[in-house]
């Protein structure tokens, strides 16, 4: 009995299925979307959130345990410069499992889609400059009014000023 082993066996040997674990995460990554089968695809994502989780505090500590399971530096500047950034205000679930109908021809093995989910980055507390709602359109115009109203006081009042003084 299997008691307490997590993990599945995929049928391959501790090495080969950790090289397979690192390869396919290096592509996770660099292409955020990989076809391949539903058990990959559920192994992966025990591997793949740890890494993009310790990505998310930048330090040279996780920076090299991340480089022990992905040993291509491009792929670990990208994970620690963008994809962490992205998810910085979630807690987990970095990737999503699609289910392909489908199944593959030749030993019938349910397929899958494994993708990074997509997070905005900024865009969610800044509005966008070039779309303004129709309350944003009218506060500006007010603003300009109200401060050439204060310039023209405070001119008036220099004016004033200046002409008691001679």
């Amino acid at each position: 009995m299997r008691h307490k082993i997590s993990g599945r066996k995929l049928k391959r040997s501790s090495a080969h299925k950790k090289a397979m674990l690192s390869n396919m995460s290096t592509s996770l990554l660099k292409h955020e979307r990989l076809k391949t089968t539903l058990a990959k695809a559920k192994e992966l994502r025990t591997y793949v959130e740890p890494i993009i989780h310790r990505a998310k505090e930048s330090s040279l500590h996780n920076k090299r345990e991340i480089l022990k399971k992905i040993n291509n530096r491009k792929i670990v500047v990208k994970l620690f410069d963008n994809i962490a950034l992205r998810y910085k205000n979630r807690n987990g679930g970095y990737t999503r499992i699609i289910r392909l109908g489908k199944h593959r021809p030749g030993d019938s093995s349910n397929m899958a889609i494994i993708e990074l989910v997509e997070e905005a980055l900024i865009s969610e507390s800044k509005p966008n400059p070039d779309k303004k709602s129709s309350s944003q359109k009218n506060k500006p115009k007010e603003n300009k009014q109200i401060e050439n109203k204060s310039e023209e006081k405070n001119k008036s009042t220099e004016d004033s000023n200046s002409d008691e003084t001679k």
